[in-house]
C-alpha cells in the first residue's frame, strides 16, 4: 500500500506549528478513520494485517502534524512484523 494514499490533502502542510491546531476538529478527524478501518475490519473480514499497517500509517500521519516527524522517520526504519 502506497503511504501517499493514506494521507489525507486536508491535513497534509495545514499546521506549522502546534498552537495553530484545532484539537477538537485533529481529533473528531483522526478518531473518526480510526473507526472507519476497525468498523471496516469488522464488516468485511479484511486481512489484520493490513489494517493494523493502516492503523499505523494513520498513527504515523497524526504523529507528523504534530510535529514529530523525526519520530516518524525513525520508526519507519523499524522492521516491523504483522502477523
Amino acid at each position: 500500500m502506497e503511504e501517499d494514499k493514506l494521507i489525507d490533502p486536508r491535513w497534509k502542510d495545514l499546521y506549522k506549528t502546534q498552537k495553530s491546531i484545532a484539537w477538537t476538529q485533529l481529533h473528531e478527524h483522526f478518531l473518526h478513520k480510526m473507526n472507519e478501518i476497525l468498523i471496516e475490519n469488522d464488516k468485511l473480514d479484511h486481512d489484520q494485517e493490513e489494517e493494523h499497517y493502516i492503523a499505523d500509517r494513520l498513527l504515523c500521519e497524526l504523529l507528523t502534524i504534530l510535529g514529530f516527524e523525526d519520530l516518524v522517520k525513525i520508526y519507519d526504519e523499524i522492521g516491523k512484523w504483522y502477523a
